[in-house]
């Protein structure tokens, strides 16, 4: 089944209507795109969808036209010019701009947060502290799951975007972070060089310099891109 919860579930919960199911759908197909469950390359169907998740066709309809905006789909033009929907497939082309795109917003967060006035430049950098401490001691755990090692990373990155940033900024982040997730968890990588990057980016923030957290802050994402490539060439891409 491809959600534990049904269309019936979130009537229940929320009162019911049209835009509560194509929300339901919208968020029901990206998490499974982002999990692999629908794969790169697979095509949607929208009756098929529709039967899956117990909806009908229109809400369905919503949720493929929202995802592809934000590049987790793509239409296609087949013979006798029908158009068939496919999950977006996975390519270092994808990767680079995804990743420097991500990291571009970070960088913007990182410098603000550079220029908080110092008792709470503190506390914000303890915070963030603690949190790749845990990524640390994860990876450092013999047969650490790459999934777990993923999530810490995430746990990061949220710690130090959700606090610092409005809703504007906040929107186009959570539209763009979780499709490198796909990439993380398509390829079972992660990366202990993470954590050192972590942590150059918290002390250039300790100390309040703007320029260099900044830097550090996408050159995270630069990296991590780089590496993922590397990891393609070896597995190949997911068209």
């Amino acid at each position: 089944m491809l959600s534990e919860l049904t269309a019936k579930d979130m009537t229940a919960r929320t009162g019911g209507g049209w835009r509560n199911r194509a929300d339901f759908a919208y968020g029901t197909l990206r998490r499974l795109i982002v999990e692999g469950a629908l794969a790169p390359g697979e095509r949607l169907r929208e009756l098929e969808l529709a039967d899956r998740l117990e909806v009908s066709r229109t809400p369905i309809r919503e949720a493929l036209w929202r995802l592809e905006q934000e590049g987790y789909v793509n239409t296609q033009r087949g013979e006798e010019r029908r158009e068939s929907t496919i999950v977006a497939p996975l390519t270092k082309q994808d990767v680079r701009e995804l990743f420097h795109m991500v990291g571009a917003l970070e960088a913007v967060v990182a410098r603000w947060v550079a220029e908080f006035p110092d008792p709470q430049r503190s506390r914000f950098c303890e915070a963030l502290d603690e949190v790749n401490k845990r990524f640390r001691e994860g990876v450092k755990r013999s047969g650490v799951d790459p999934l777990e090692a993923i999530a810490l990373d995430r746990a990061f990155h949220q710690q130090l975007v959700d606090p610092a940033v409005g809703h504007r900024l906040l929107s186009t982040y959570d539209t763009l972070k979780p499709q490198t997730a796909r990439y993380s968890l398509a390829y079972k990588t992660y990366w202990p060089e993470s954590i050192d990057e972590h942590q150059a980016l918290i002390v250039a923030l300790r100390e309040g310099d703007a320029e260099r957290a900044s830097r550090a802050a996408a050159e995270n994402y630069w990296a991590s891109a780089d590496r993922i490539c590397g990891v393609m060439l070896v597995q190949g891409e997911k068209p």
